[in-house]
Order: structure tokens, then sequence, then C-alpha cells
């Protein structure tokens, strides 16, 4: 159900209506009393509001690209079977140079990581 949500934003009332009526008839099933303190409905809505009040903030790099590109030399590496990264290679400047460049110029799109090898593997010819 939530794939289908986040597939098709025009039902998610119908989704939460749903959901909804499936807390309250829990409410009714499970309640001993009417004076109970945790009712389904209430505690979802409190907990979503509590999650949708949350700031999301975005880590600060030290320097622009420098996760992306210490994520890409790890997979490089540990592809070809390799221990701890010795020396500074020239490709290995390029790959920290080109996700830099690409965290300043594009920060509101994402280059996909496979383009960006592509423009490594250019660089080395």
């Amino acid at each position: 159900m939530v794939q289908y949500a986040r597939a098709d934003a025009h039902y998610l009332l119908y989704i939460a209506n749903c959901l909804i009526a499936e807390m309250k008839e829990l409410d009714i099933e499970y309640s001993s009393c009417h004076d109970d303190k945790f009712h389904f409905v209430l505690e979802a809505g409190r907990r979503s509001n509590m999650i949708c009040l949350q700031l999301y903030t975005k880590d600060i790099e030290d320097s622009p690209g420098e996760s992306a590109a210490s994520s890409i030399l790890s997979r490089q590496l540990n592809s070809q079977g390799g221990g701890q990264i010795s020396n500074e290679t020239k490709s290995q400047d390029s790959v920290r140079q080109l996700c830099a460049w690409r965290d300043l110029m594009v920060s509101g799109l994402v280059i996909a990581l496979s383009e960006l090898m592509i423009l490594v593997c250019i660089t080395e010819k």
C-alpha cells in the first residue's frame, strides 16, 4: 500500500481515510472502556505530527563532493579486491574534483554516479 501511495499521490487521502477507519475499528475492538489512555487514531496522529515537524538538515561536508568521491573510490577498491589506498593517483584526484564540481555547480540536480564514472574515464584518456 505504501509503494502504491508513493506512485499515485492522488489516492493518498483515500488511503488515509481507509487507515483511519481501520484504526477506529481497532479502537473499538481492543478498548476495554471509553476512558483508555491509548487510542490508535490519536496516537498515530500524534506520531505523524512529530515526524512532520522534524526539520531536515543536510550534512555539511568539509569539502564539497568528498563523501561521494570516497564512496566511488571505496567501491572501485573493493571491486579490485585491494586493501588500503596507498597513494593519491591521478584518477582518484579526478574523481574528487568531478564530485566537488558536481556538488558546486549543480546542487539542485542529481548526476548519477554512472555518468560521473564516464566523465572519469574520459579524463583518463
